[in-house]
């Protein structure tokens, strides 16, 4: 199976998360160019986002297979 779109922005934002560890400029500018990147926040908040809909899709998936949602538990006593 291939990766989702959020799949693949969570592996990459991770990445980005992992990257900001050893080298981190936020902005800079050549040549009358300039980039600004995102600010480590801004990645943790992105990747709650991404991380969101990854569960949503796998809760989805697992339930269209039949699997049921292993969030919602039924409690029963006897």
């Amino acid at each position: 199976m291939t990766d989702t779109f959020a799949q693949q922005m969570l592996t990459k934002i991770e990445t980005m998360l992992l990257g900001k560890a050893d080298n981190d400029v936020a902005k800079y500018e050549i040549a009358g160019r300039s980039l600004e990147k995102y600010s480590f926040p801004e990645l943790q908040k992105l990747r709650k986002q991404y991380k969101g809909e990854v569960k949503a899709e796998q809760i989805a998936a697992d339930l269209e297979a039949g699997l049921g949602n292993p969030s919602r538990k039924v409690l029963t006593r006897f």
